[in-house]
């Protein structure tokens, strides 16, 4: 139960001084520019690149600039804002581990059992399948493998958690309240990690992920759960590929 103190503090964090309509707004200036960047893809082939570790990362930094570019120019220029508007409050390090470990426990613990249903069941779950391997693309030089750790362990994690958390959140749970808002934020986190396969799994982490951010009132344990996830996720993937 959240003690009086503690609901007014966390009120106060989730007090986004932009709107929904502002988050809607760039949301839908993103999703406008990523359709006509599938367009320009279709109509211009590169086949020196494709399938390749650079393509991956230029497709990266283009999608992300695509996605944050308006918000940043919408939302941060309109409210000259701060690290810490963004949510990055500082927290210990001692803070931080433990609210990591208690949220790396609790989603281990739930995919076990929705994994252990599905297995001795035999029920195949739309949207429970695993998430397509990034492994493949990246061959077993350190440099490539390198890139790899850049994007998927460190680049991605911090910018999603700045988008998802730190813009998408805030402004939902002030509006919709902690349930909802965290419900509709993992939802939007699940339905922009395209393909589909892994919805649940991923609509699983993302609420797990709000939790920390809600319990917390930081950025910084969100991102380093994500970047662990993703690490041991990533390295699991390399060393079944090149086993």
């Amino acid at each position: 139960m959240i003690n009086v103190s503690t609901f007014y503090s966390m009120k106060k964090y989730f007090q986004a001084p932009w709107t929904i309509k502002d988050m809607i707004k760039s949301t839908g200036v993103s999703i406008f520019l990523l359709i006509l960047s599938v367009i320009a893809l279709q109509c211009f082939e590169f086949e020196g690149l494709k399938g390749s570790p650079l393509q991956l990362f230029l497709g990266f930094i283009v999608q992300w600039i695509i996605i944050l570019g308006p918000a940043a120019f919408i939302i941060f220029k309109k409210y000259k804002l701060s690290w810490k508007n963004l949510g990055f409050t500082k927290i210990s390090a001692l803070e931080t581990a433990k609210h990591v470990l208690s949220a790396y426990i609790l989603y281990l613990g739930i995919t076990f059992i929705l994994s252990s249903i599905v297995v001795y069941s035999g029920i195949e779950i739309p949207g429970y399948q695993i998430q397509e391997s990034l492994a493949p693309i990246f061959d077993s030089s350190v440099i490539t493998i390198g890139l790899g750790v850049l994007i998927v362990v460190i680049a991605a994690p911090i910018i999603e958690e700045v988008f998802f958390r730190g813009l998408i959140l805030r402004p939902l749970i002030n509006k919709f309240g902690l349930r909802w808002g965290s419900v509709l934020t993992a939802l939007i986190f699940s339905v922009l990690h395209f393909p589909w396969q892994s919805f649940i799994p991923i609509f699983i982490l993302g609420m797990i992920i709000n939790s920390i951010v809600i319990r917390s009132k930081s950025l910084w344990p969100a991102i380093a759960f994500h970047m662990i996830n993703n690490g041991i996720a990533f390295t699991l993937q390399i060393l079944i590929n090149f086993a």
